[in-house]
């Protein structure tokens, strides 16, 4: 009878717990601008700016517009889709196969946790910092132990 009463308590516990995400995010978003220790690219504007680190690698401006070019077409086919089972299909290319994987949003504390399959078939959940603000959706990216960041504002379809 004890295990049974311990095996409820943990069920209702789970149910509240899942029960805290978010559904604001359900939908198909898109990036329509990047940031990272390299350049600011806004696809909506059509705007682009090389940080003064990177120019220094790209000194012509023949340099400049090449890697600026390589980054839009690295970025420009980003979409998310969040879907109401709690699952997301991150496509990075288009055309491209989507990434799978569970998502719970908590808009309190502005992040999400992202499940997903290791290459060791085991699951891998993250913390990413995420935030609405004007109806755009806010995403930043870290490499774990402080390597890069990318920030992603993204606009729901």
């Amino acid at each position: 009878m004890r295990y049974l009463l311990f095996f409820l308590i943990c069920l209702s516990l789970s149910k509240t717990a899942s029960s805290q995400c978010d559904n604001t995010l359900i939908g198909k978003w898109k990036v329509i601008a990047i940031k990272n220790k390299y350049n600011y690219i806004n696809f909506k504007t059509d705007s682009a700016h090389i940080t003064d680190e990177m120019a220094k690698a790209y000194p012509t401006d023949a340099g400049k517009k090449q890697f600026l070019a390589l980054q839009k077409m690295s970025y420009s086919s980003f979409e998310f889709n969040f879907k109401n089972e709690r699952m997301l299909a991150m496509v990075v290319s288009e055309g491209g196969p989507a990434e799978q994987m569970q998502y719970c949003y908590t808009k309190s504390v502005n992040k999400i946790k992202l499940t997903s399959k290791n290459s060791l078939g085991e699951n891998k959940t993250d913390e990413v910092p995420a935030m609405i603000k004007n109806k755009l959706l806010y995403l930043t990216l870290s490499e774990p132990d402080g390597g890069d960041v990318l920030e992603l504002i993204m606009e729901k379809n």
